[in-house]
């Protein structure tokens, strides 16, 4: 399973048996879930909502940049010409995810849940600069990981500590946080 030798010489034994084209949308489907890609994102909201404050801040820092770096790392560099050809179905996908994250975030009551929407969408332009198929895209794609895994960490971070003190997680029931916690 050398990944340099895949790269170079590609999957020649599985490829007369079964089509590239097919192989690269059965890992895809399985980085998508993990990324998570509209309308595979049905899970992590309520991952974030039912995990404790740890988790949420491992799947958020960690977990779910494994979606982008399987695509990166297995789909593009394996299949770099079935993902040229299907990379405006991606991009397309992409650009959902962001809009329909976006949307979403906007109407949440729950910190955490506000927090794991706002993810999808973040994860949306990973995907995008990921099927943009250009060095400074994939580039863009990795920092965005990067960044996304600091920030959103501490997001969920900072949002079980407010829950913990506080007690409540409705943004609607949040008011005058300064005085009950005023040194978070």
């Amino acid at each position: 399973l050398s990944m340099v030798d895949l790269a170079q010489n590609g999957l020649v034994p599985l490829v007369t048996v079964i089509p590239q084209a097919a192989i690269f949308f059965l890992l895809l489907a399985g980085f998508a879930v993990k990324l998570p890609v509209v309308p595979l994102h049905t899970w992590l909201p309520d991952a974030h909502t039912d995990a404790p404050t740890a988790g949420s801040v491992m799947l958020a820092g960690a977990l779910i940049k494994m979606g982008g770096y399987g695509m990166i790392r297995v789909c593009i560099s394996i299949f770099p010409q079935v993902a040229r050809d299907y990379a405006p179905l991606l991009v397309t996908l992409a650009v959902i995810s962001v809009l329909y994250g976006a949307a979403i975030t906007l109407r949440q009551t729950d910190l955490k849940r506000l927090i794991a929407y706002s993810s999808v969408s973040h994860m949306g332009f990973v995907l995008l600069g990921i099927f943009a198929l250009g060095q400074v895209s994939l580039t863009g794609a990795v920092l965005q990981m990067v960044s996304h895994g600091l920030i959103t960490g501490l997001l969920f971070a900072m949002a079980g500590l407010v829950i913990h003190n506080v007690g409540e997680r409705d943004l609607t029931k949040l008011g005058g946080l300064a005085r009950q916690i005023p040194v978070i």
